[in-house]
């Protein structure tokens, strides 16, 4: 956390910070702000579901020790793919190949289910987990992704030799949410497609709300459509974001 001798219990007072994730998936978070005296809000825009259909997942599911890897880019991938191989039949613990997670959250996902992981990326990006896993020319890899995300992963697994197959397991919809938020002092964007379906809500929102993103794949999106960002983590994940926007209150001279 913060290595300071000063009492922090008051950093927060008064401050509103909307999280983009529901409040049962971010906890800690919630009670981290309470504790530093803020009010947080959780404020989730999208929703996870089933995929379409499940035809090409059962199809690469009926010879998954074939492949040499299987990547997983979220803990949504990591639920939906392995709760899927357990009701087709197949037990998680009895998949062979080795496992790639994007960062330390979807390596914990993947290990609940009594699997270990062999690679995670020193960057916690799905860009970084393609780029930095070793060995894999000729060698077959599957792909766990949601529906509707771009192929910039796979191409570059394709470009170092790799055999690529993608496959879809969830699908992301937005969330409608009725509550105004023009009063609201910070906004914690915990991914890129939380980013775009806020946009799409057309909330009102402060003049100088402090945007802050979870990385910098979040931040590029949440720049692109317009926002002002203040804050991006240094460690991709929601503790680090929060460890990030505990330090600009702290440090930056602002309160």
């Amino acid at each position: 956390m913060i290595n300071r001798k000063n009492n922090l219990s008051q950093l927060f007072s008064g401050k509103q910070i909307l999280i983009t994730r529901e409040k049962k998936l971010a906890t800690n978070t919630f009670n981290k702000i309470i504790e530093l005296g803020g009010y947080p809000i959780s404020f989730p825009t999208i929703r996870i579901q089933h995929p379409s259909d499940y035809i090409h997942v059962d199809k690469k599911l009926k010879s998954i020790n074939d492949y040499d890897w299987i990547l997983f880019t979220s803990s949504n991938g990591v639920k939906y793919f392995l709760n899927r191989a357990d009701k087709r039949g197949i037990s998680p613990k009895s998949i062979k190949c080795n496992i790639g997670a994007v960062g330390e959250q979807t390596a914990k996902s993947v290990e609940k289910f009594g699997i270990n992981v062999c690679f995670i990326p020193k960057t916690f990006l799905t860009k970084n987990l393609a780029l930095e896993l070793p060995n894999i020319k000729g060698k077959k890899i599957i792909l766990v992704r949601s529906e509707g995300v771009n192929k910039n992963m796979s191409q570059i697994l394709l470009q170092r030799g790799a055999l690529v197959d993608e496959v879809y397991v969830y699908k992301i919809v937005p969330k409608k949410q009725r509550r105004k938020i023009d009063d609201v002092d910070v906004i914690m964007f915990t991914s890129s497609s939380n980013v775009v379906n806020f946009k799409k809500l057309k909330k009102k929102i402060k003049k100088d709300v402090i945007i802050s993103c979870i990385g910098p794949e979040t931040a590029y999106k949440a720049k692109i459509l317009g926002f002002k960002i203040d804050i991006v983590a240094s460690i991709y994940t929601i503790d680090g974001l929060l460890n990030t926007i505990i330090r600009y209150f702290d440090t930056d001279g602002n309160e």
